[in-house]
């Protein structure tokens, strides 16, 4: 397992105690998922923990109804697609969190981020999306690779 997946099992483990940071966090992850649209909402990832945790946050932050199944990547392993199939869904999710689904681009609604909680539970969920790190033992390096 690598530094990075390791990481991201331990915050998976992390509960968030109040819904405004659960919402954040769950808005973290969509907004840089690779596909956050009214079209269409999908996430793939090698990390079962991470596609669970999705789908749990999609459920109780915003009732959302995702599906989840298992696919291949694009580097031919083993990985977890988490869907929103139907529209309606969709467009719950981004009315949620302050989006029309009409946007060309979307940006961060800062008021989804209500406190220095939410800021942490949404980096957590950015991180969650689309980060990697590399052992501190070998160099520091942090990287969000967004869409």
């Amino acid at each position: 397992m690598s530094f990075t997946s390791d990481i991201k099992m331990e915050l998976c483990k992390l509960e968030n105690k109040k819904l405004c940071c659960m919402k954040a966090e769950c808005y973290g992850i969509w907004l840089f998922s690779k596909c956050f649209s009214l079209k269409a909402s999908a996430f793939v990832t090698e990390n079962g923990l991470v596609a669970r945790k999705m789908a749990e946050l999609s459920a109780a932050a915003a009732g959302a109804q995702p599906e989840t199944s298992f696919v291949m990547s694009r580097r031919k392993k083993p990985a977890y697609r988490v869907t929103l199939p139907e529209e309606e869904s969709r467009r719950g999710l981004l009315s949620a969190f302050g989006h029309t689904g009409e946007e060309t681009s979307l940006r961060v609604h800062w008021e989804n981020l209500k406190g220095p909680c939410c800021v942490q539970a949404f980096l957590r969920g950015s991180f969650l999306a689309c980060g990697t790190v590399t052992d501190p033992q070998k160099e520091y390096h942090l990287e969000f690779s967004v869409p």
